[in-house]
């Protein structure tokens, strides 16, 4: 059993949740403002994942224009669609990324609206937006509270603009989760033990998934395996699993299957069943093993990048213990110049 579950903790997994009432203000007023609005989601490095979902959530259910972008490449490259009309949404720990402040003064020299979630309220990004919610932020719960940020962003966007549900049904579904993810952090704990001893064996491994899950997948192989624990990595869409990757596999070779409860699971499940007639070193990652029996089949699926998240996260816990490798090391990250 963990000793770290708290009401404490609890409450850290809320902090995006008490801003939602706001946000939808936010989004409401500004669709109310500017009937030809569009999105923005900007962003650099690993944070930047983990508002993938959120993108493709906006995307698929509503009819607003919505874009993805790199800062550092918005910034270098321009994007005709940015300026009065845009509403842009930035995640930063920090709110100190020299990229993230330069997206952020370009946006808004282009006449953008800003709004952003931080770590540190008396940051550049922070205190350059038109809006900002600080939360108290750390490396053991920053992918599951900014999940919940920009699934608050996503819907609220959906529900302005007049598609999909109520942001009130939403909101008051959305509020079973943070007790929920406490649940699984516990439950989920010997399975992870056993899952970082797999990958402690290993000096590579294949990652594979798809739909709303696919930006978790692609970022604890990066970010988590690759910066804070040296391993490397093959993340690779399962949607592209059978156009390259498919040949790199034999029969030791390590893969990990990242599966959600969207539509997308199909494409997952492909790419699970062809590794394991190859390889007998495959695992599965699925959300779908810690349903949570008070939420809507969409919410289970809009959650599932979370729900992952909370377990990989207990993943690491054990694995930087395996392996006397702290996730805060690293060699070059915050070290050197460049």
């Amino acid at each position: 059993m963990l000793t770290s579950t708290s009401n404490d903790l609890e409450a850290v997994y809320r902090q995006p949740l008490s801003h939602s009432r706001q946000i939808f203000e936010v989004v409401s007023q500004h669709l109310q403002n500017h009937p030809d609005a569009n999105i923005f989601i900007l962003g650099a490095g690993g944070v930047q994942f983990l508002t993938q979902p959120a993108y493709d959530l906006i995307r698929t259910r509503s009819r607003v224009p919505v874009f993805y972008e790199m800062g550092a490449e918005l910034v270098k490259r321009g994007n005709i669609n940015l300026g009065y009309r845009s509403l842009v949404f930035m995640p930063s720990v920090s709110g100190t990324t020299s990229e993230a402040i330069e997206a952020l003064r370009h946006a808004e020299n282009q006449g953008a609206s800003v709004v952003t979630f931080t770590g540190n309220p008396d940051s550049p990004i922070a205190t350059e937006a038109d809006f900002n919610y600080a939360m108290s932020l750390d490396d053991s719960t920053s992918s599951e509270i900014f999940y919940l940020a920009f699934l608050v962003v996503a819907q609220a966007v959906v529900s302005a603009s007049g598609s999909g549900r109520p942001f009130s049904t939403f909101a008051e579904e959305i509020e079973a989760v943070p007790s929920a993810l406490m649940d699984i952090r516990d439950s989920y704990d010997d399975q992870a033990l056993s899952v970082a001893h797999w990958l402690s064996r290993r000096d590579y491994v294949m990652f594979t998934g798809a739909g709303n899950v696919w930006p978790e997948t692609h970022y604890y192989a990066m970010c988590i395996l690759e910066e804070m624990q040296w391993i490397r990595t093959r993340p690779v869409h399962a949607s592209d699993f059978f156009h390259g990757a498919l040949e790199l596999l034999e029969d030791d070779t390590p893969v990990v299957i990242m599966k959600g409860q969207d539509a997308a699971r199909p494409i997952a499940d492909r790419a699970e069943n062809f590794a394991h007639r190859i390889s007998s070193e495959v695992i599965t990652l699925d959300s779908g093993a810690a349903l949570v029996p008070s939420l809507s089949t969409e919410m289970q699926a809009d959650v599932s990048p979370i729900v992952l998240a909370t377990m990989l996260e207990r993943v690491s816990s054990h694995l930087e213990v395996i392996r006397d490798h702290p996730l805060t090391t690293r060699r070059y990250y915050k070290v050197i110049d460049y």
